[in-house]
């Protein structure tokens, strides 16, 4: 696996998966890559696995902690510019949210989300619990 020695983060997406994130970047070279972190809510393949650049990443290893590394030395510098502010609000004071996560990224700006969502990578595959749902995968729910 070929792990930039820079990236700047310039893009993210949130997948109305049950919380799948891929965070877009470039590097010094200007190629794009990708992290992507699979949802974990939902039994299935891959949950809560990282991937780099459509190749999944093993768990604890060298390529892991380069890539933690890199995500917490990105500058972020987005790929377009943010939307203008408005006097309407983000959300129609009719629209159903089922989820508060949904409804933060909805009422967030594209610059706060990238850093939530990068932040909230480095968090997860530093836990036990990244470990736990890799070797066991998810736990029942009831």
């Amino acid at each position: 696996m070929q792990i930039p020695s820079k990236i700047t983060l310039v893009e993210s997406s949130f997948w109305l998966d049950g919380g799948s994130v891929t965070l877009h970047a470039v590097t010094e070279s200007g190629e794009k890559c990708r992290v992507h972190l699979c949802q974990r809510c939902f039994p299935g393949s891959d949950a809560g696995r990282l991937y780099f650049n459509g190749e999944r990443v093993e768990v604890r290893s060298d390529d892991e902690r380069g890539i933690v590394a890199l995500l917490r030395a990105a500058p972020i510098v987005l790929k377009r510019e943010p939307r203008a502010p408005s006097s309407e609000p983000p959300i129609s004071k009719n629209a159903m949210i089922l989820s508060e996560d949904i409804k933060e990224v909805l009422e967030s700006t594209p610059e706060q989300n990238l850093r939530r969502f990068r932040d909230d990578i480095v968090r997860f595959l530093e836990s036990d619990e990244y470990v736990d749902i890799a070797k066991n995968g998810l736990p029942n729910r009831k």
